[in-house]
């Protein structure tokens, strides 16, 4: 009997060494898992942060180029508006100006249009549409100072 209480007495002094030693690797593990994660969190939340902004600079960009195009588009209009009544004040007419004149005024509406539909679809990279509009509104300055000559 004296085996029987003294394994009674060890057994339980040896699980609870053997759960305590061992439980201090655990604690060790899991906190480095926890630092892990807490690190993962913060990269994930910078990350986003930077996302948010950069879409919110993309958006910004894209809605100055709007405004910009629809005031330079505006602005073609009252151009070739004024360029019609100092034709006609100058009793200037021909056929050539008049399709000069409707040229102009084609140019600039698909100017318009081709904005409007891009505003409303926004297919492709738009850095792209408006390098190409840009180049279209320079061509259309160049038909313009032609006609007013």
């Amino acid at each position: 009997m004296n085996t029987i209480s003294a394994l009674r007495t060890i057994v339980p002094a040896i699980f609870i060494t053997l759960l305590t030693s061992g439980s201090s690797s655990i604690d060790r593990s899991l906190t480095v898992e926890y630092k892990t994660l807490q690190n993962a969190k913060k990269t994930r939340d910078t990350r986003r942060n930077e996302t948010t902004s950069f879409s919110q600079y993309y958006l910004s960009d894209f809605q100055k180029f709007v405004k910009e195009a629809d005031s330079k588009i505006s602005s073609n209009e009252k151009k070739i508006a004024k360029l019609k009544s100092q034709l006609q004040q100058s009793n200037i007419e021909g056929k050539n100006i008049t399709t000069a004149l409707s040229q102009l005024e084609l140019k600039n509406s698909m100017l318009k249009s081709n904005l409007e539909i891009y505003v409303q679809n926004g297919t492709g990279n738009w850095k792209e549409f408006r390098d190409g509009f840009y180049k279209n509104l320079s061509k259309f300055d160049l038909a313009y100072n032609q006609v007013s000559k």
